[in-house]
Parts: C-alpha cells; structure tokens; sequence
C-alpha cells in the first residue's frame, strides 16, 4: 500500500453542513463543507467518522462512521462531502444529523477503509451488491468512474435491495449512467412493482450467469454480506474478487 495514500491520513476538520434533503421516509442526504481554503482527499468508497458536540445532552462529542456517497473530484480532491444517514430511533447521532440545517457545524475525521476500485482495472466486468444505505460507497464510485472516463463506464452490474419502493435510494444516479446496469429488489413490494422481488441473495446466480463478473463487491449489514459472501463462494470465486463492507 502507497504510504503517501490519503487512508493512511486520516485528519480532523471542521466542516459545515451545506446541504439537506430527504431521500427516503427514513434517510436524509447530508452535504457538509469545508473551509474555503481546505480540500479533502479521498478515495470512492472509503468512509469517515461525524463527530457531533452533544455535550448539552450530557453526552459530549459523539462520533459515527459513514460512507461518502459524492465522489472526488480532480486531483480525488473535494470541498463538499454527501452521505446518506439512517436515522435511528434513539440513536443521538443519527437523529442530530438528520435534524441539521445549512449552517450548523459537524467535526469529520478521515478518510478510512480499503473499499474501493484502487487495484480494479476500470475495464473490468463488476458485480456491486448492496442493502440499504449500504448503497452509498458505490454511488461515490460509480459518479468517480463516470467523471474519469466521459461517457464511458465500466461493465457494472448494480444490485439493490431494500424493503419497499419508498425506500429506493438513489436510483436516478444509476440509472443515468451510461453501462451500468441498475436493478432494485424489494422484500416487501406492492402488487404493482414491476421489479425483481425477494432478497439480493435470491438473484445472484442469474446476474452472474448473464455477465460473470471478475470482481464482486458487497455492502451492507452483516448478515446479508455473510450470506453473499457464502454463495459467491460456493460458485467459484475466490478470495481476491470478493470485497465486502459491514455497517454493523
């Protein structure tokens, strides 16, 4: 690993909270700012910790990890930061930054993590797999690749799982994109929702069997990953092509 890597760097800042909107009836996309003259490297897919002062609660500066969801720009460089945060009933953290409006102040610390397309080809015939806010790593990744190669992008197969419609995110971001095939599953569907139904493990054989992937890559809560991960292993892949992320 390169040591002069942004990973291996993790740094404080103060930030701004930019931008707020609702993307679904429990997930509110977060946008925070740095200071004019600051600009934060990273790599699409890596994630941060938010650090919030709750010291009027009795609880001081609380920290939570999550994903970026916007991708870097020249230089994998940026000034603005997006993640999609669930809120949590109960949850301190996630309820204040669900509550934030422009102007209210965040402490970010990073980046972390090695979940990312570092050492993948961009030519390279891909499979992403996510539950949940599970899919905001690809997003970052998925805007990173189409910014560095035109209109071209990589042979990705996106897989999205999640309970209802309502609770689809993102969606119009991948269906935009030029070779990348989105495709959403609902667990809980109505009888009009015109997709794929059941769990993300449940369609697996059929989109590798259209377009083998050489690498394949999971997020989401442990459960769903462990499950993934079992049966890509049961087809043949080995280690090396199975890159997986927890958010529990």
């Amino acid at each position: 690993m390169d040591p002069k890597s942004p990973r291996n760097h993790p740094t404080q800042h103060p930030v701004t909270v930019s931008g707020h909107r609702t993307l679904s009836p429990g997930v509110v996309e977060l946008t925070v700012a740095l200071p004019t003259n600051e600009t934060f490297s990273f790599q699409p897919g890596q994630w941060v910790n938010l650090g919030v002062d709750l010291t009027s609660q009795g609880l001081g500066l609380l920290t939570r990890s999550y994903s970026i969801a916007s991708a870097p720009g020249p230089d994998d460089r940026a000034q603005e930061l997006s993640f999609a945060i669930t809120r949590v009933p109960g949850g301190p953290v996630s309820n204040y930054l669900c509550d934030c409006r422009p102007g209210d102040s965040v402490q970010l610390e990073g980046p972390f993590g090695f979940f990312t397309l570092e050492r993948v080809h961009a030519e390279t015939p891909m499979l992403w797999v996510a539950t949940g806010t599970g899919i905001t790593p690809f997003r970052s990744m998925a805007h990173s690749l189409g910014d560095s190669r035109g209109k071209a992008s990589p042979r990705v197969q996106v897989l999205f799982g999640t309970r209802t419609q309502e609770d689809i995110l993102y969606a119009e971001d991948f269906g935009a994109m030029p070779g990348i095939d989105h495709q959403v599953t609902l667990s809980r569907p109505d009888e009009n929702w015109p997709g794929l139904r059941g769990y993300v493990q449940d369609h697996l054989d059929a989109l590798i069997a259209a377009r083998p992937p050489e690498h394949v890559f999971v997020c989401g809560l442990s459960d769903m990953v462990k499950a993934v991960r079992a049966h890509l292993k049961e087809k043949g892949f080995v280690r090396q092509q199975i890159h997986t992320e927890r958010y529990d």
